[in-house]
């Protein structure tokens, strides 16, 4: 289930002292909703088991429907939990990393799209790579997973408010109360992470939130 951008309009409009357009705070919701997912990754994604062929070791990574990859928060190969690893200390310990082949340990995160195998699979698994992602909401996303509105509204607004609030020259500026939100906004994020950080060790689900 999901919460439409456009929801939240009526928790956030009432505080200000004049009304931007509808398509203005809807785009401040939305940066608050992505600042939060972004700086938290309370929002992780189990895409389906990648199978692993046998001499390749690039991999695409497949994000929810209107949501955007952050980061591998844990990669496993056959249950096995694969080590994050980047190309400027595999070339330390060994120039031909690239085409060293075995069973792979290590994983290289080059983009938000794909991973790398390292080293190369020397054998095919069905459904052997298992990944974590931290997701936030794409761009032109219009909507969001509902359990991140159950439990995290009042950031949301808080967000919210602080970017329109703190807008120069607007007839809804308020910067002092703008900086308290901003404030309370930083303090739930905060909270969020801490709640991501103790439950890594949960299986998540697509859209479930972090416990």
């Amino acid at each position: 289930m999901t919460t439409r951008y456009s929801d939240l309009l009526s928790e956030v409009l009432p505080v200000l002292s004049a009304d931007p357009s509808d398509p203005v705070t809807e785009s401040a919701i939305r940066r608050a909703v992505t600042d939060l997912c972004f700086q938290s990754w309370i929002w992780r994604h189990c895409p389906d088991p990648i199978d692993v062929i046998a001499g390749t070791d690039l991999y695409e990574l497949e994000p929810p429907y209107l949501g955007n990859t952050i980061t591998i928060v844990e990669a496993r190969l056959s249950d096995e939990v694969l080590v994050p690893a980047n190309v400027s200390l595999l070339m330390r310990e060994n120039p031909r990393w690239r085409s060293e082949t075995g069973t792979p340990r290590r994983f290289i995160q080059t983009d938000t799209k794909n991973i790398v195998l390292q080293p190369v699979p020397g054998s095919s698994i069905a459904g052997g790579l298992q990944v974590t992602l931290a997701i936030a909401p794409s761009r032109n996303s219009d909507s969001f997973p509902q359990w991140i509105a159950d439990r995290y509204l009042y950031t949301i607004i808080d967000g919210a408010l602080s970017y329109l609030m703190m807008m120069q020259n607007k007839p809804w500026t308020n910067l002092q109360m703008g900086m308290d939100c901003r404030a309370k906004f930083a303090a739930g994020i905060a909270n969020a992470r801490a709640s991501a950080v103790t439950s890594m060790d949960a299986a998540p689900l697509r859209t479930t939130p972090i416990h």
